[in-house]
């Protein structure tokens, strides 16, 4: 691993957890009643909160986001452990069938296709309605979003080359 890998590495570490920070500060802030009420309708009943889950690990591609989500949700206090326990059940089942849908049909989705336009408006966003609680909180909301994915993407590609020359063979056999 050379040191721009490394320091990729790195970058994608601290990218990752800085849009943890503003994806749970912009859900801390949306902590209203309707809001509150929207989580606690979907998340109420197993089965939908299950179902829920798996529905936004399909959208987001990612059952790792939305454990961080739930996670954050729960941290927050806008979601019950109770609840997220389903939602992270749905995420995992979610989580296996895009693992299948990827081993049937190839992984050709670049995160940077969703991420850069992500971070660019919800910057713009941030700026524009700076003035506008609500319409900076979702803004900030997506900008975590955002900073999760890029920093996921960094990690991925400063992992890349060591994966492709690591040698296996070595450990073909063992048992």
């Amino acid at each position: 691993m050379s040191s721009t890998e490394f320091w990729m590495l790195v970058a994608g570490l601290g990218l990752f957890l800085y849009g943890m920070s503003h994806l749970e500060e912009a859900l801390k802030q949306m902590e209203g009643r309707s809001f509150k009420l929207f989580l606690q309708k979907n998340t109420k009943k197993k089965i939908r909160a299950i179902f829920s889950g798996t529905v936004v690990t399909a959208l987001l591609q990612s059952s790792s986001i939305v454990n961080l989500m739930v996670l954050s949700l729960v941290g927050a206090g806008i979601l019950t452990m109770r609840n997220a326990m389903a939602v992270v059940l749905g995420a995992n089942i979610g989580g296996t069938f895009n693992s299948w849908l990827v081993a049937l049909l190839g992984f050709k989705v670049e995160l940077n296709s969703i991420t850069l336009p992500l971070i660019g408006l919800s910057g713009i966003g941030l700026i524009i309605f700076n003035k506008k609680k609500q319409l900076s909180r979702i803004a900030l909301f997506f900008m975590g979003i955002g900073m999760l994915f890029l920093g996921l993407q960094f990690m991925k590609e400063s992992m890349d080359s060591l994966m492709k020359s690591f040698d296996f063979t070595p450990y073909r056999d063992w048992e």
